[in-house]
């Protein structure tokens, strides 16, 4: 597997807990009854997967040595 893929599915995890979390929240603030809260986790499952698929995807390159020494300016000016 690729660095990318790598770490790609160490932020997935990371990304689809958040997501989640959020999602569970905003469910139980907005259900009342119990059967609409289980369609809202389901819901909140199937909409935080793709989107954390795609975040993590396309945070990954941006968390490489590689790209802040190319696209971030450096800190410290030489004297």
């Amino acid at each position: 597997m690729s660095i990318r893929a790598n770490i790609a599915i160490l932020l997935f995890l990371m990304v689809q807990a958040m997501l989640f979390f959020a999602g569970v929240i905003i469910t139980l603030m907005v259900a009342d009854l119990t059967r609409d809260r289980v369609i809202g986790f389901a819901i909140t499952i199937v909409v935080s997967v793709p989107i954390s698929l795609m975040a993590s995807w396309w945070l990954a390159p941006r968390l490489r040595a590689r790209y802040l020494r190319e696209h971030v300016p450096a800190i410290r000016e030489e004297l």
